[in-house]
């Protein structure tokens, strides 16, 4: 199965006292969201929230839209707080922790059906 992962940052400052480090966003077809809000709330290394920051009528899922729900390739946007990635080390560190993500979620399966929860395995041990 292909996937599609858009990824942007954004800047807490703009969002409140308490900011969620991660915001997720899956639109239509929300499998691939779910399921990373899901692994990210499981292994409890960052907080995490759906649709949050933006709207997603703020037509910030663009590319969602056009190269994954257009092409039927099940997607999801990640926002990331700027203070998680302000300078290389933080970078890397992220870079890594969602890589791990994804691959628990590759390797737990992506729900058939949305609501239906994948199998977890925790990030940090494929770190």
């Amino acid at each position: 199965m292909a996937l599609l992962i858009s990824i942007q940052t954004f800047d807490p400052e703009s969002y409140g006292a308490e900011p969620f480090d991660i915001g997720v966003y899956g639109g239509q077809d929300d499998r691939l969201a779910g399921s990373l809000i899901t692994a990210i709330e499981h292994d409890k290394s960052y907080s995490v929230q759906n649709d949050w920051p933006f709207e997603p009528s703020a037509t910030v899922t663009h590319t969602l839209a056009k190269h994954g729900v257009r092409k039927n390739v099940v997607g999801a946007m990640v926002a990331i707080n700027n203070r998680l990635v302000w300078d290389t080390v933080r970078q890397e560190r992220m870079a890594r922790y969602l890589a791990a993500v994804l691959r628990s979620v590759i390797e737990g399966g992506i729900s058939a059906r949305p609501g239906d929860p994948p199998e977890q395995v925790l990030a940090s041990e494929l770190l």
